[in-house]
């Protein structure tokens, strides 16, 4: 049998610097015959009687055993080591972690399992989830389809031992049957759920602003901008994500929006974000002040990562009004944020516009939306005769949308 060796390969696996003239030396003092040699190559005839030689490296025992093991200096072998790169998601809840903690929450790690009887309890369907078909038990028979059915049902304990006031988040992956990825396995996104709740009644409003406002901290710290927030009965139902759609019956829908951003052309739906539904408080013993959000990480950090246009911020005050609008029905939030902030576009004025309260009278075609406007000059400071100057342009512009300021 022939076996042809590579020498440089040899004297790296070897670890030693051996010339050819050395190697034919050996080979042949142990009865191989040399039948070819060139710079890079020796091919030799294995010995009838070695039938324990198969391959190449066989070969390479024989010539270390006669060379000596003593002689191969003992060092580590040298590689390139090259550091990996973070995940950029990791990233992404390392930064949320640190925003919403220094904020005051408390992070939960639970189960992705449940039952069908929680989720009906978060108003939930089970139809939507995948199911078990060995549990551990009943109560874990089922993949959780969004990461808030966990934190309602911590919540209830919570409520339950007294605790009064808390704000709790989680970062984990959620599952829907039928979203599945291009390898026909199940779609796992990293999700972002977080419930605040209250029973001193120590914060104004509705608590759908408490929620917000723990939201926006994150966005603003994270500098995503440009996100907009549509009433989920303005917005189109059936063109939101699965996990959208069933996560929404834990919301109150007339306290509840649809959160998303405009990346290119396209309208990205980073979440929901409201009041937690009358009946699922009821179902689990909370707190009448109660509200959160979900939002996908993996659409949270698309939006993070797109080219925006930099505007430089103003160096002088903001100057600060709270207006109502009366809004008919057929007009949407959206549609007002939006023609707001076409009005007081200006290349020098930075403007800041946050809702504070939505109110509906029973019976009324038309609902009060009261935004909080902060304009800033980056050439001035403005007086409140230049804001008026703005509000007079924006309740002429918005007339003719049947728009009326109220005094």
């Amino acid at each position: 049998t022939k076996v042809s060796l590579n020498i440089n390969k040899l004297k790296e696996r070897l670890g030693i610097d051996i010339s050819k003239e050395e190697i034919t030396e050996i080979l042949e003092s142990i009865e191989y015959q040399i039948i070819e040699t060139s710079e890079e190559y020796i091919t030799v005839q294995i010995p009838v009687f070695r039938q324990d030689i198969e391959i190449e490296e066989d070969v390479y025992e024989d010539i270390i055993r006669i060379y000596g093991y003593d002689e191969i200096p003992p060092k580590l072998p040298l590689k390139e080591i090259h550091t990996n790169k973070k995940p950029e998601i990791l990233s992404l809840k390392l930064e949320i972690r640190k925003i919403l903690s220094n904020s005051g929450c408390n992070e939960l790690i639970s189960y992705s399992f449940t039952n069908v009887d929680s989720l009906k309890a978060v108003n939930q369907d089970p139809n939507s989830c995948f199911k078990i078909k060995n549990p551990l038990s009943k109560d874990l028979e089922l993949m959780r389809p969004s990461i808030l059915s966990s934190l309602l049902e911590k919540a209830k304990l919570n409520t339950q031992q007294g605790i009064e006031t808390y704000a709790i988040y989680e970062m984990g992956i959620s599952h829907q049957k039928d979203s599945l990825n291009q390898n026909n396995l199940p779609l796992e996104e990293w999700k972002l759920s977080f419930l605040f709740t209250d029973s001193k009644w120590l914060i104004d409003g509705n608590p759908y602003y408490q929620a917000k406002r723990y939201l926006e901290k994150v966005l603003n710290t994270l500098k995503v901008r440009d996100i907009e927030y549509t009433l989920l009965p303005d917005d189109n139902f059936e063109d939101l994500p699965k996990w959208v759609k069933t996560v929404s019956g834990s919301f109150e829908p007339n306290s509840t929006a649809t959160i998303s951003a405009q990346v290119g052309d396209s309208k990205v739906i980073l979440g929901i974000l409201g009041e937690i539904n009358l009946q699922v408080k009821h179902n689990l013993g909370l707190n009448t002040f109660t509200s959160g959000f979900e939002i996908s990480l993996e659409q949270l950090n698309l939006v993070k990562h797109r080219r925006l246009r930099h505007k430089s911020d103003s160096q002088f005050p903001y100057i600060t009004q709270d207006i109502c609008f009366v809004v008919p029905d057929r007009v949407t939030y959206g549609e007002l944020y939006k023609k707001i902030l076409d009005i007081v576009a200006d290349k020098n004025i930075r403007s800041e516009i946050e809702c504070i309260d939505i109110y509906k009278e029973e019976g009324s075609e038309n609902r009060n939306i009261t935004l909080r406007i902060s304009l800033s000059n980056i050439n001035k400071t403005l007086k409140d005769k230049d804001f008026q100057k703005i509000r007079d342009k924006l309740e002429k512009k918005i007339s003719n949308l049947n728009i009326t300021i109220k005094a």
